[in-house]
């Protein structure tokens, strides 16, 4: 394997992400083998579960993390800056679009407590979904028709395509170092709350084609259906619907095909499309057209945190005395009275990263950007730049002693 194609898919060898990908498509395989041989009860119920486990981790980090802490901020935390927006925008617009979808499909076959089953949707998604999903299912199968006409959603559906597509918009602009992808992921998994909305995300994907690929007819829709969903989930999710919302509207029965011999090429499909996506970036990378090339990443890394770091730390001293005059203020809450600690912490790391040798600069402004009391751009700027050193750069050799 040639250098440059080795540069191209290093973006690629995460670990982590290897890992969470693998069991995704893991889950995926299985759940899609279970619902194929008659099992769509345990299938979307294991969805389910793995959507509990995904959504009680935030909630203990919101009682474990959160509450006892004075210097930690939700709503800073979910979206610190341009790129984690724009993974909070795709998980935001997903919840919409199912809440529009279970409400107008609980109008439509008169369910019982359609408004709690929407307002699940927003509130717990991972675990509403594949519930929803199943109790569609077990009505479609049973042979139930609708109870009564419902004002088809076509073109609201086609809005929120259009309203969803946009996602890396926020970004874009702030994209300094041509690996969006990479900031992305940094920014998903920064804090608790990122890191949730992250693999919330990642698991709704899932979710979602335990649904739509018995729903959608040919191998090749198949494969177009996930290699557009994971670039843009929401996207992809109300372009379904409007073809689904559709077929009500021209009397027709939804089309749904659970055949075992069916199992397979859905499998194959949901490998596919998953390597076309990958190769997709992998070949935006070869090529360095968009994405630039990892040697030019980490050079524009290297200089934007050697440029950005003074700045970071003359910001943080600063905003010290106003937040010191803030803590000290009557009235102050919990949140004020903790931020000058925090920005003192922020100054000792800052410090720390501009006179220690590489590895200190790269540890100390990881733990920069993770601090609360560096929400500052100076500082957010620093962080991000760090990403780019930390993948991007070729690994420092072992410190030997």
């Amino acid at each position: 394997m040639n250098d440059r194609l080795i540069l191209a898919l290093r973006p690629w060898t995460y670990s982590d992400v290897g890992i969470l990908w693998a069991a995704l498509l893991g889950l995926m395989i299985t759940c899609v083998l279970l619902q194929a041989t008659g099992r769509a009860r345990p299938a979307h119920q294991l969805m389910a579960i793995a959507g509990a486990l995904v959504t009680g981790t935030l909630a203990w980090q919101l009682a474990s993390h959160y509450a006892p802490c004075d210097a930690c901020s939700v709503a800073s935390d979910v979206s610190p800056n341009p790129s984690s927006q724009a993974f909070f925008y795709d998980y935001v617009m997903c919840a919409v679009v199912m809440g529009v979808f279970a409400a107008q499909e609980s109008r439509r076959y008169g369910l019982a407590r359609a408004a709690p089953w929407t307002l699940a949707m927003f509130v717990a998604p991972l675990v509403a979904a594949p519930l929803f999903f199943l109790r569609l299912h077990e009505l479609e199968t049973g042979g139930a028709s609708p109870t009564r006409p419902v004002r088809s959603l076509r073109w609201v559906y086609a809005a929120l395509v259009v309203l969803s597509a946009p996602f890396i918009m926020p970004a874009l602009p702030y994209d300094h170092f041509g690996a969006l992808g990479g900031e992305f992921y940094w920014d998903g998994t920064s804090n608790q709350v990122n890191t949730y909305v992250a693999r919330a995300v990642l698991l709704l994907f899932g979710q979602v084609f335990l649904f739509t690929l018995p729903r959608t007819r040919g191998f090749w829709w198949w494969v177009a259906s996930l290699f557009l969903a994971f670039n843009c989930l929401a996207a992809y999710i109300a372009l379904f619907l409007v073809f689904y919302d559709g077929r009500f509207a021209a009397a027709e029965a939804p089309r749904r095909e659970f055949r075992p011999g069916l199992a397979l090429g859905q499998i194959v499909a949901i490998l596919a499309g998953n390597a076309i996506a990958a190769l997709f970036g992998v070949t935006l990378r070869y090529t360095h057209f968009v994405i630039k090339a990892p040697e030019q990443v980490c050079r524009e890394g290297e200089v934007t945190r050697a440029r950005v770091l003074p700045s970071c730390l003359a910001d943080l001293e600063a905003a010290l005395p106003a937040r010191e005059r803030a803590a000290s203020a009557a009235g102050a809450n919990a949140w004020a009275r903790a931020l000058p600690a925090e920005t003192r912490a922020c100054i000792a790391l800052a410090r720390a990263a501009i006179g220690g040798d590489e590895r200190a600069r790269q540890e100390s402004t990881r733990a920069l950007g993770r601090h609360h009391g560096s929400d500052i751009p100076s500082c957010q700027e620093a962080a991000s730049a760090n990403y780019a050193v930390l993948n991007e750069c070729p690994v420092l050799a072992p410190v030997t002693r």
